[in-house]
């Protein structure tokens, strides 16, 4: 938590301080004109842990291979299928855009026949809209079949979204914005901005967007979405989710109207966050979305208060009050004390994990194992956080990057080995 901050008065829409008004310390702001048209998850990623089906695999890659233009075909889904660049941590993407739904299957950190985190299912808002959170996770468990043959459901990451009509991002918001993140991101011009569930962050010319914090932690990214659905043809589809929400005029009619403009406040929660909140907090397992979906409201909170956008330093922006008291997702927030453990490291586990590097490269340097097999035996050991304390890399860095620094000190570690002479 933060320091102290001082809530205003509410009535209704009217947000109002009890500053001295003969000193002009007295604040009031009426929000009527702010509406929340959407909340929601925007993204889901259900990652799962077992043994992969290696006649599956061989008929992934030979349908790639083939260079068909036709889908390959699971069951009732039909996907198409590519490679995956190095920095996803996975071999094969299968996506089926129309659904809604994102298959990544063998992990980069692993090999095929021993057990690791071989698939990530991603969904994509309309699939989780058209959704229960039992039925999501019934669907995950019916591709994990397909892949699979033993499954665990692992680790989660989820993105949370409010669309807003009436209020855009100030030209101060960075200056008045209160975290504890250390990377905040802008660019010039919609050309530079890459509209992926990663994407860092977007300044349109006059600072319509902002991101502040790392993609392996917890994110929060404000953004013109009006501009985003138009440039990936989604304005259809969001606007009819828009038109949902009733006008305050009229109950029959939209209070979104083609041609508003829409500002996104959203949050994204890496996976290793969630495990870190499955860690400190008391009474919350989290392993799918059925079970995270209790807790979301309780996570939305924590993360309007961790990224805190303040109207003075002693006041909280009557919109985030505004966002703190009338956003529910599923469930009204636990009464749970969110928090999230870290581990920090310590010099005597510093010295353990050199010493079980130093004895595992020279006892794999005798039997002539190669570089990459040596790396992967580390990256499979899942010490992630250790490793990249002992690499000397940020804690919120990517496996790939962490797979990259590995690599080119165990290649040095195993040339010295080589060249000592321990293999022979």
């Amino acid at each position: 938590m933060h320091s102290e901050v001082k809530f205003h008065e509410r009535n209704g829409c009217v947000f109002s301080n009890k500053g001295n008004v003969a000193r002009g310390e007295y604040f009031e702001m009426d929000l009527s004109g702010i509406r929340i048209i959407h909340s929601g998850v925007d993204t889901f990623k259900q990652l799962i842990r077992g043994f992969l089906n290696p006649d599956i695999l061989n008929l992934i890659g030979l349908h790639y291979d083939s260079n068909v233009n036709y889908p390959i075909v699971f069951g009732d889904y039909q996907f198409k299928v590519s490679k995956a660049g190095s920095k996803s941590g996975f071999q094969w993407i299968l996506r089926n855009n129309g659904m809604g739904i994102v298959v990544m299957l063998k992990s980069f950190y692993a090999q095929s026949d021993e057990e690791g985190t071989h698939c990530k299912i991603e969904y994509s808002p309309h699939f989780i809209l058209n959704n229960s959170p039992a039925e999501l996770d019934a669907v995950s468990a019916e591709l994990a079949s397909m892949f699979m043959n033993q499954f665990v459901f692992a680790d989660v990451a989820v993105h949370l979204a409010t669309d807003i009509k009436g209020w855009s991002a100030p030209d101060d918001l960075e200056k008045r914005m209160r975290t504890k993140a250390k990377r905040s991101y802008t660019f010039a011009g919609i050309s530079e901005f890459d509209f992926d569930v990663s994407a860092v962050a977007v300044k349109y010319g006059q600072k319509e967007s902002f991101t502040f914090g790392g993609a392996g932690s917890i994110q929060a990214c404000i953004y013109d979405k009006t501009k985003e659905v138009q440039a990936k043809d989604k304005a259809q589809f969001w606007s009819e989710i828009w038109s949902k929400t009733p006008s305050v005029d009229d109950c029959f009619d939209s209070e979104y109207k083609e041609g508003d403009q829409v500002t996104r406040i959203e949050f994204r929660f890496h996976h290793s966050v969630i495990r870190q909140f499955c860690k400190g907090t008391k009474a919350m397992e989290v392993t799918n979305f059925s079970q995270l979906s209790s807790h979301l409201t309780g996570l939305y909170k924590y993360a309007l208060d961790n990224f805190r956008l303040h109207r003075n330093k002693n006041y909280i922006d009557p919109l985030w009050q505004l966002l703190l008291d009338d956003v529910v997702f599923f469930d009204a927030a636990k009464p749970l004390i969110y928090k999230r453990s870290y581990k920090g490291e310590s010099a005597s586990s510093r010295r353990n994990v050199a010493f079980w590097m130093g004895n595992a490269m020279r006892l794999f340097a005798r039997q002539g194992f190669t570089v990459d097999t040596v790396v992967n035996y580390f990256m499979q050991s899942g010490l992630f956080s250790d490793l990249k304390a002992y690499c000397k890399i940020p804690p919120n860095s990517t496996q790939s990057e962490l797979f990259l620094v590995l690599h080119e000190f165990v290649r040095k570690r195993m040339d010295d080995h080589f060249l000592e002479g321990v293999h022979v």
